[in-house]
């Protein structure tokens, strides 16, 4: 069985990809939403707040009936999205290919700022790691 937190996370997932979806002009409301994962609004109301964590039906609802990829709905890694039409490459974006609204071209945008956030994260944690070493090797220099 899994842990809390665990379910927790990936109940943090499932509101990422509705945002997603939303903003994407994929699903128009929380209601379509519901009708993917065969469960009522109240259902998704609940799961969006955090008053409730998503089961593993819904999840695999979730991603059989949309192009969300399992293995970053249970990792957080990877691509939100397996989607070849909207893929964005991190080296060289192409904007002519985003058609439509401004929204569509923030949903198409949208996994790409959240992998970026990741690895911000991780270059912070890794910075402050190589500051403390540096402050360390300083301290025996001042020291000798």
């Amino acid at each position: 069985m899994a842990n809390v937190e665990f379910k927790k996370t990936i109940t943090k997932h499932f509101i990422e990809v509705v945002k997603y979806l939303k903003m994407s002009g994929r699903v128009k409301s929380k209601t379509e939403i519901g009708e993917i994962i065969g469960q009522p609004l109240q259902v998704i109301s609940k799961l969006l707040s955090g008053e409730r964590i998503i089961t593993l039906e819904q999840m695999q609802m979730l991603i059989k009936n949309t192009n969300v990829n399992s293995y970053w709905f249970l990792t957080g890694e990877g691509s939100m999205i397996d989607d070849n039409d909207h893929k964005l490459n991190e080296p060289s974006v192409d904007y002519q290919k985003t058609e439509g609204s401004t929204i569509n071209t923030i949903g198409v945008l949208l996994p790409l700022i959240s992998t970026l956030e990741e690895k911000i994260k991780i270059l912070e944690q890794n910075n402050a790691m190589v500051l403390e070493q540096l402050e360390a090797i300083v301290a025996r220099t001042n020291t000798k």
